[in-house]
């Protein structure tokens, strides 16, 4: 038998604002989470005392049958944040969880086991998200996600936006206003913007329904950072005290199973099984990312005709990261090998036609020489039928990933699928006269990717929302695509 919890001290309020979330299943157990804040919007209103939190997990919403249950400790250190790492549950099996302070009884969260090494399971269904700027519009996506039935989600960067408040009603909603007129800088400001993202009952919804697998882009921090190049937020201990902090909260706020940040490093690659089914990969191109070329000297971050992109030892991922991906691609034995990729992969020329190439330079086209030898690693023959989920963009592709992206002679080592923004400012530039290797573009919806992967292919359909500021506007598929597995993958429209 466990440990008693020790009494709580008085609360004004539930603690549970922020809801609940799991992730990063294994074949026995899954991480839980929450954060006790009864008032999240100003330091979370917990007094500076360790709390204890039981937990539950039954077989059902009901709790009829409790099969495993502890006591964890919140501290004032991680915000009164939990992560429970649960084992000893069967594999392949729905559960569902919830945590109790005192009197106050947290919502009930769903979750589930992934399949045991040995298992064939039949599908692993997806939902792959990103960009959800709460000034932008409504979490329509989220909703959707929460009621259709998904195994997991895939949560591919920008879960926050650290832009100031907006009163321009073209740019944000009112309702959903960032509080403050300043970039955040500090733990408390930070953790401020993860609290007014996760008040949203939509993304709470979500949450709830499944577990998720979540990586970080650069808004999570400031836009447009690589490494120790804060971009907008300047370089030096003051751009590393504040990327402490950004990461910090990010591991506060997400059902991540990595351990704490030390300093301004936090590990966050990881791989997650489901069976003999698929393999996947989740990666993050900004932490350890050389300085983007010619930062100084071209525009703010796409650059003309910049030598200095080519150099053979720029590196996105840090050598950490790219010795344990370039090993693990190879030693993958399930049907498909999934890379979760933050950023567009299969490069992009957004230069006007007629105009000499132009390309973003704190993505993967500001390291070709790096994405090279992982395209040539994804198109090896001992890595099974790899495909690329991508996030960032604004907008929904289906690209075709090559060692020389423009080169029609280049052989095809993996499509890309890359989601659109849940409510982030669509990009309705539409590339593909410039870009062969770009197969399909959508630049009109927000939305999300519903992947689902079988045993003789991957069914993906592009979910879109009409009006993502209009609270009550459908979602509706917008295309629907295949791929079948084999070296190179093939993917067609259906």
């Amino acid at each position: 038998m466990g440990r008693a919890a020790a009494p709580p001290p008085p609360l004004p309020r539930s603690p549970f604002s922020l809801g609940v979330a799991s992730g990063d299943p294994t074949p026995d157990g899954v991480v839980l989470w929450t954060r006790l804040a009864p008032d999240p919007l100003r330091g979370g209103g917990m007094p500076s005392l360790d709390v204890d939190v039981e937990w539950e997990v039954g077989t059902d919403e009901t709790f009829d049958e409790v099969i495993a249950r502890g006591v964890a400790t919140a501290t004032p250190h991680d915000g009164h944040a939990l992560h429970v790492e649960v084992s000893g549950l069967e594999p392949d099996r729905w559960y569902a969880y919830r945590f109790r302070v005192g009197e106050h009884t947290s919502p009930a969260g769903r979750t589930r086991t992934a399949p045991a090494a040995e298992d064939s399971p039949d599908r692993l269904r997806l939902a792959v998200t990103n960009c959800q700027d709460l000034q932008g519009g409504y979490y329509i996506a989220h909703r959707d996600i929460a009621v259709q039935g998904f195994d997991a989600v895939l949560f591919l960067g920008d879960y926050i936006y650290e832009v100031p408040g907006v009163d321009d009603p073209d740019q944000a909603l009112a309702e959903r206003k960032y509080l403050g007129a300043r970039f955040p800088e500090s733990l408390e400001e930070y953790r401020a913007r993860y609290a007014r993202a996760r008040l949203d009952p939509d993304l709470q919804a979500a949450h709830a329904s499944c577990p998720w697998i979540v990586t970080f882009d650069d808004h999570e921090v400031i836009n447009n950072y690589a490494g120790g190049d804060g971009a907008l937020g300047g370089t030096g201990p003051t751009f590393a005290a504040r990327r402490a902090a950004a990461y910090r909260a990010w591991w506060e706020h997400m059902p991540v199973r990595t351990p704490p940040p030390e300093g301004d490093t936090v590990r966050v690659h990881r791989d997650v099984r489901w069976g003999d089914l698929a393999h996947l990969f989740v990666i993050e191109t900004r932490q350890e990312a050389d300085v983007p070329p010619c930062r100084a000297t071209s525009t703010f971050d796409q650059g003309p005709g910049c030598p200095e992109r080519l150099e053979p030892g720029r590196s996105a991922l840090g050598a950490e990261q790219r010795e344990w991906l370039f090993d693990g691609l190879v030693r993958s034995e399930a049907i498909w090998t999934v890379l979760g990729n933050p950023v567009l992969l299969a490069g992009l020329d957004v230069s006007d036609p007629g105009e000499q190439p132009e390309y973003f330079l704190e993505v993967w086209d500001g390291y070709p020489a790096e994405r090279r030898a992982l395209v040539e690693r994804l198109a090896d023959p001992r890595v099974p039928s790899p495909v690329v989920l991508t996030g960032d963009y604004h907008a929904a592709f289906v690209n075709v990933v090559k060692p020389d992206p423009w080169d029609p002679a280049s052989p095809v080592a993996a499509p890309e699928l890359l989601a659109t923004s849940v409510s982030s400012g669509l990009d309705v530039h539409d590339y593909r006269a410039k870009n062969p290797q770009v197969q399909w573009f959508d630049g009109s919806h927000h939305g999300y990717l519903d992947t689902e992967i079988g045993r003789d292919r991957i069914v993906a359909r592009f979910r879109g929302i009409a009006d993502v500021k209009d609270p009550s506007s459908p979602v509706s598929t917008v295309a629907t695509f295949e791929v079948t597995p084999g070296k190179p993958p093939r993917v067609e429209r259906v």
